[in-house]
């Protein structure tokens, strides 16, 4: 069992370093435990922050992107940015 709940929660990190922390090191984990024959179940827990342009109960489940983004081409998108 893999409990991934690492993350940077400092808003002041440059974008890129947040997404490199915050995504990239939980999809890395991911695909460790994919990889691996011993790992029954990967538990990710998130930040207080998910959905937090929802009002009202907020369910645990996966909400689309607004707009219906792709949140791998979103992901594109900030790394195709200016790092400035």
């Amino acid at each position: 069992m893999i409990i991934n709940n690492a993350a940077s929660i400092n808003f002041d990190d440059p974008l890129l370093d947040a997404l490199n922390i915050n995504y990239f090191g939980c999809m890395r984990i991911l695909d460790i435990a994919q990889q691996s024959k011993s790992v029954l179940t990967f538990t990710h827990v998130s930040t207080a922050y998910t959905n937090s342009n929802r009002s009202g109960r907020i369910e645990e489940k996966i909400y689309d992107l607004e707009g219906g983004k792709d949140p791998e081409k979103l992901v594109e998108e900030i790394l195709a940015l200016n790092p400035q």
